[in-house]
């Protein structure tokens, strides 16, 4: 036996096994052995992609050999101290090649390392972490090698393209999508209650167990015990102007809420680590939590915003703010419920009632809190008391700040301050007007600015998009949304636009660009360096070119270096 590597190389892939074994073990039998026929027993079950560092410019699962000048792997120990390291040179990679000397390692990270022209400068990396490289025994490794600057496309698609949906970041770097709009008529798209799972590691998307119930424009949340819970949310999006008394027309309306709390639980371990009967592979399940709403009713509303709270260690709060009740009108309401988190296990409270008394209607609102109490903005009526207010347990009081009467936004708190971006302005008129504004609702010092510069889009008007925030830069970034041309609202936009915290002006390029698709209500997640690269990597998934029958729900999955 020998510690070998074999590897496969095509012009859209490498394939490659390692085999582990003690450095003294070498007999003839084996020994230097390279394999070049892909049928037999070493044929290349897994993958190492290599993928477009130019997305718009080619098509995804792209990748060709020849872009690699070298390249080199990396093996560490569980204590990040160096146990292999090994160099290919361009004319060394070929159709199959050898690597001995591979010691037994536990717990292992497998570093790639792809140069182009400059061998001192590494263009694609990759990272597998968790393995395990033992005597005799054959490792296999699927990995995908992402460039390190710039943009670039997910070897494969979303298996079901969506769009207000949901991708949670898990803790060994996987994305979970769950539901939101697949189909749509001219009339309503109607929501799904499909699953999948993107492991950014082997760059595989999997489709896993359905959740009960079909749902959109919901909420998934991360617990301490890798599980998420899923809640909220809605089956139809409703496509024309609907009429509510005391509001504006509203273009887009949202219908049949989804009335279950569920615990969904990916537990099946990641590709790399089932391949090589690492972790236990439990079968993916959701499990029905069972949300008892007592004296209150129905908790989940359409036209209702979501927000948790997690000050509180062991527990989250999750308020449900506004919405329409069961016969379409605007409602007043506003529920919450805990979600305890201990050694025995999760479980939730009753449903509850807060601030059970009259205050403004609200659809939609931007939501946060604020020195203990919940806090909403936007979503009011023409001539609402105040744009903003705050909740307790008991009270409703108004804020005495200013600021637009938003619909369709999308909010972020960071440091005590809430953030709005685009979204359509109730200016007390029978429709609603024209916004191209990021606002800072300085809840404290009861007052809100504008971004410097007007957000980027190619209509007059930004609403239904994306936005996180990246803390290492201190930027947020605003991915796609609605209002793409000046004559019709429902097309969408393919910016890519990032925003300075500190001068809350919009970017230029290069840091703003052009993405390939359209995407109107997608999700983007933030994973952090050093799980596939050693830079932070936003992952944009789903979207919908336009609302209605002529758009396209988004498969492909864009990527960005944040370096």
């Amino acid at each position: 036996m020998v510690k070998r590597i074999f590897l496969f190389i095509s012009a859209l892939l490498i394939a490659f096994f390692i085999i582990s074994c003690g450095e003294t073990d070498c007999d003839d039998e084996g020994c230097g052995e390279i394999i070049e026929d892909e049928q037999t027993e070493y044929a290349p079950e897994m993958t190492l992609r290599i993928i477009s560092d130019s997305c718009a410019a080619e098509t995804i699962n792209s990748g060709s050999i020849d872009k690699l000048g070298s390249l080199a792997i990396t093996i560490n120990n569980f204590k990040g101290e160096l146990e292999f390291k090994k160099s290919f040179t361009k004319s060394e990679i070929s159709s199959g090649m050898k690597v001995s000397g591979i010691p037994d390692v536990d717990n292992a990270t497998v570093i790639l390392s792809g140069f182009g022209a400059d061998p001192n400068v590494v263009k694609w990396s990759g990272k597998i972490i968790g393995l395990s490289f033992k005597k005799g025994k054959k490792t296999l490794i699927s990995a995908v090698l992402y460039p390190t600057s710039g943009q670039s496309c997910f070897p494969f698609p979303l298996k079901n393209p969506r769009f207000g949906h949901t991708a949670t970041l898990l803790p060994d770097g996987r994305i979970l999508v769950t539901g939101g709009f697949g189909i749509c008529s001219a009339s309503k798209c109607v929501a799904n209650k499909s699953v999948e799972i993107i492991d950014v590691e082997s760059g595989t998307v999997e489709t896993l167990a359905d959740m009960f119930e079909e749902r959109a424009m919901h909420e998934a949340v991360l617990l301490s015990d890798a599980s998420v819970l899923i809640f909220g949310g809605v089956r139809a999006l409703d496509i024309g102007t609907k009429n509510h008394d005391d509001y504006p027309a509203l273009p887009y309306t949202f219908s049949i809420q989804a009335t279950s709390v569920e615990r969904y639980m990916p537990q099946y371990p990641k590709l790399n680590m089932r391949d090589n009967n690492i972790g236990i592979p439990v079968e993916n399940i959701t499990q029905n939590m069972n949300l008892q709403y007592t004296a209150t009713g129905m908790p989940f509303l359409p036209m209702q915003s979501y927000y948790v709270d997690s000050s509180v260690e062991n527990r989250k709060t999750i308020y449900l703010v506004g919405g329409t009740d069961t016969s379409g009108v605007p409602t007043d309401k506003v529920y919450a419920f805990d979600v305890f988190e201990t050694a025995e296990g999760i479980t939730l409270s009753a449903s509850r009632e807060i601030a059970p008394v009259d205050k403004d209607k609200i659809l939609m609102p931007a939501v946060g809190s604020f020195g203990g109490s919940l806090f909403s903005a936007g979503g009011r009526i023409k001539e609402p008391v105040s744009v903003a207010s705050f909740y307790t347990a008991d009270s409703s009081t108004a804020w005495e700040g200013t600021g637009p009467n938003l619909f369709y936004t999308k909010g972020i708190m960071v440091d005590n301050n809430l953030y709005t971006f685009g979204g359509l302005e109730n200016k007390g008129e029978d429709a609603l007007a024209n916004n191209l504004k990021g606002y800072k609702w300085s809840i404290g010092e009861k007052t809100s600015s504008a971004t410097t510069n007007n957000l980027l889009t190619y209509g007059s008007s930004l609403f239904f998009a994306d936005a996180v925030y990246h803390e290492a830069k201190g930027n947020f970034i605003v991915v796609g949304g609605a209002g793409g041309s000046k004559t019709d609202i429902s097309q969408g936009n393919n910016l890519y636009q990032v925003i300075s915290k500190s001068t809350f002006s919009v970017f230029k390029e290069p840091l703003s660009y052009v993405t390939k698709y359209k995407r109107i209500l997608p999700r983007a997640v933030i994973i952090p360096g050093g799980t596939v690269t050693n830079d932070d990597t936003i992952f944009i998934t789903g979207g919908t070119t336009a609302i209605g029958s002529s758009g396209v729900a988004v498969e492909v999955i864009e990527i960005n270096n944040l370096k």
